[in-house]
């Protein structure tokens, strides 16, 4: 299960990268017809993950036969993921800090290397979420356009 964990996180990672939001049932419920190589496809959104998490999943799912929609996480529910982020909080936490979630990986930015939000805005954030900007270039779409301009450049 922790190898499940990890991916799933370092999934998360990705997504928040690409400032899209998906919820985590949702990411629960991916399966194997939404990997094309590199990229994961989750409600019409194409979010494109490195070559090592590409080779991970290859390693993870075997190389045999597999079903078209096969859970890419079968053995992980909200419930014991949050379980294994208490247990993990409070072995790397300092005693009585709160918890982290899941969510945290998607939800709560950490501006500063090191440094975790108050738990004070958190809450703020939480009752009022704000909302992010970001660059809406795809990286697809940054690679297309280096692309066409060396072609340009060395023509």
């Amino acid at each position: 299960m922790e190898g499940e964990i990890i991916l799933f996180l370092w999934t998360m990672i990705y997504i928040s990268r690409t400032c899209d939001t998906i919820p985590i049932d949702r990411l629960l419920k991916v399966t194997t017809a939404n990997i094309s190589e590199q990229v994961l496809l989750v409600d019409n959104k194409r979010i494109e993950l490195s070559l090592g998490w590409g080779y991970l999943i290859e390693e993870y799912l075997g190389k045999g036969p597999r079903k078209r929609h096969q859970k890419l996480f079968p053995n992980l529910t909200i419930d014991k993921l949050e379980d294994r982020f208490r247990k993990a909080s409070s072995a790397i936490l300092p005693s009585g800090a709160t918890f982290a979630l899941p969510e945290a990986f998607q939800i709560f930015p950490h501006v500063e290397k090191g440094m975790r939000i108050p738990i004070k805005e958190r809450h703020r954030q939480q009752q009022k979420p704000f909302k992010v900007f970001c660059d809406p270039i795809s990286l697809e779409e940054g690679r297309q356009q280096l692309i066409e301009k060396s072609k340009i450049n060395f023509a």
